[in-house]
């Protein structure tokens, strides 16, 4: 879902360009509680950096943070 919001978001822009996107990934996998980990959440942040990519993004423009950053 996120990936078609984002694809549509490039798109849609009036003035289309990578330098008009902008990411901020969250992914946590490991939480204080381990009844509430994931597993697929770290995934997903490298499937959204590969997508960002693909539309040529600019790597300054994006954040990543994961599990204990």
């Amino acid at each position: 879902m996120l990936y078609l919001f984002l694809y549509s978001l490039a798109r849609r822009n009036a003035n289309p360009g990578p330098s008009n996107l902008f990411g901020l990934i969250i992914g946590i996998n490991e939480y204080s509680d381990p009844s509430y980990n994931l597993k697929g959440a770290i995934l997903d942040v490298e499937r959204i950096l590969e997508l960002l990519e693909s539309l040529d993004v600019p790597e300054s423009n994006i954040c990543t943070l994961t599990n204990n950053e």
